[in-house]
């Protein structure tokens, strides 16, 4: 299993990746706590991937099947504890990938990084001073050449998404 480096937000933590338990719903239930893009962005790597560039937001039913996607847009995500965000990436290269998030947070949380649905790694995020005081945090991940998803998880705690790069 993949470690990750750490980031400027402090230390992290390392061994096995527990996931949340989406629960053993319909698909027609995990549908409605989720929003996904009529059109994704495939991103080729490495670059930086806008927030609001997404495939799929696992909301948990914070929001209502009918509210409108959040914009596609540069602006920061506030993610919660079995919330995730995902998003189509294309490798060039098999192997080892640094992945920068761009994060705010007043409390501690965890945040998970899976690739292609399986859980490869997590990391702490530590409180940064509040919610518009930015740090980054590193991890790194093994990502196979080609097209693939990449998703983030709100493990635990809820902190802002202000930005990611995929290198």
């Amino acid at each position: 299993m993949p470690t990750y480096e750490q980031g400027e937000t402090g230390p992290g933590t390392d061994g096995p990746v527990e996931w949340p338990e989406r629960g053993r719903d319909s698909s027609a239930q995990r549908r409605r706590a989720a929003h996904a893009r009529p059109e994704p962005v495939r991103h080729e790597l490495p670059t930086a991937i806008p927030v609001g560039e997404y495939r799929v937001y696992h909301h948990g039913g914070r929001l209502e099947p009918d509210d409108p996607p959040p914009p596609r847009s540069d602006r920061p995500h506030l993610l919660t504890t079995g919330e995730s965000l995902a998003y189509d990436v294309d490798a060039r290269e098999t192997g080892p990938h640094l992945v920068c998030l761009r994060v705010a947070a007043e409390d501690t949380g965890t945040v998970g990084v899976a690739v292609d649905g399986e859980p490869r790694t997590r990391a702490v995020v530590e409180p940064t001073g509040g919610w518009d005081r930015w740090a980054e945090l590193w991890c790194q991940v093994d990502l196979a050449r080609g097209e693939g998803t990449l998703e983030l998880v709100a493990l635990s705690g809820g902190w802002r998404l202000g930005g990611l790069r995929v290198e």
